[in-house]
């Protein structure tokens, strides 16, 4: 609603300038938020006062602000931004990744904020995010993952105590929702998920639900793709050994040891394999399913024969 306010403060600010090349008296002066509820932040919810003061913006006394104006009015510069700055929690944004660009200069070290059209590297918690995706073996597991973020941004957003002050198919507009706060969401999710979102984000997808769909279809093929390829690696494998002339395997190992050879490391591999899932999942592959309940998977298949080796991988990847 302060769209025609920000096009004449934009007009001031060049008027300004125009003057300050002439040689001319003029300074424009950007305030930032007052704390005596008049003019434009008379009409700001407490929640509107809490989402500026996050971002790093604190209120100003009248003292203040006079004081700032004498300093402005003094100054001979064309345009100044006279406001009261909180570095903690610009830095924090710093550390996110959400820190625009105006106030970069202000926090050492500060990453660029990302935006639909910044064709930037994901930062290093998105990275961590899709690597925690790809090591959850379901799509129910990721989707849990995806909508927890969702709610706990939304609630950040939105200043609420816990993400337990909404449902997931609640509109964002019911949950008071309006552009700034969309995009400061979109900045937050952009920031935490390394994707290029839309500035139209909420009102596109407009629950929870909705918006954890939608950022799934952007994450989901990078943690499915860890599966694929290994289910590809499997297949070019059992092609390498269906296809393989006697004379190869002859060449491959000469003492005619192939197939001990081969059904050794293959031994060795399921067994890190099983081990490994196994701590992860804590059922899926455990000892009890092996006939001996004190021995280890590794231990198991360290002494099984090659028919009980090939009938295991059949059982647990399905015989083709």
């Amino acid at each position: 609603g302060q769209a025609n306010y920000a096009a004449a403060n934009a007009f001031l600010d060049a008027l300004a300038a125009h003057r300050h090349g002439l040689g001319l008296a003029a300074t424009s002066l950007a305030w930032g938020l007052w704390e005596k509820t008049a003019g434009m932040g008379a009409a700001l919810a407490a929640a509107d006062v809490e989402r500026i003061q996050r971002a790093g913006i604190l209120p100003l006394t009248v003292d203040e602000g006079l004081e700032l104006l004498d300093t402005g009015a003094g100054s001979g510069e064309p345009a100044l931004v006279p406001m009261r700055l909180d570095i903690a929690a610009l830095r924090g944004r710093a550390d996110r990744g959400t820190l625009p660009a105006v106030h970069r200069r202000l926090v050492r070290g500060a990453r660029v904020l990302r935006t639909a059209s910044a064709a930037q590297a994901a930062p290093a918690g998105a990275d961590g995010l899709r690597r925690r995706l790809a090591a959850l073996p379901t799509e129910d597991g990721r989707r849990a993952t995806l909508t927890e973020l969702v709610r706990t941004a939304v609630a950040s957003v939105l200043g609420h105590a816990s993400a337990g002050a909404f449902e997931d198919r609640q509109a964002f507009t019911e949950l008071g929702f309006d552009s700034l706060t969309a995009v400061e969401l979109r900045n937050r999710l952009g920031a935490e998920t390394g994707l290029r979102l839309s500035a139209t984000l909420v009102f596109d997808h407009p629950t929870v639900a909705h918006l954890v769909d939608h950022l799934y279809a952007g994450l989901a093929p990078e943690a499915d793709g860890a599966a694929a390829a290994i289910l590809g690696e499997l297949d070019r494998l059992e092609a390498a050994f269906v296809g393989m002339a006697p004379e190869t395997v002859a060449a491959l190992v000469p003492d005619g040891a192939a197939q001990t050879v081969f059904a050794t490391r293959l031994k060795g591999l399921v067994a890190k394999w099983a081990d490994t899932y196994a701590a992860h999942e804590a059922g899926p592959v455990t000892a009890d399913a092996c006939d001996g309940p004190e021995e280890s998977v590794s231990e198991e298949l360290e002494s099984a024969s090659d028919d009980e080796l090939f009938a295991f991988i059949d059982q647990r990847f399905g015989a083709s």
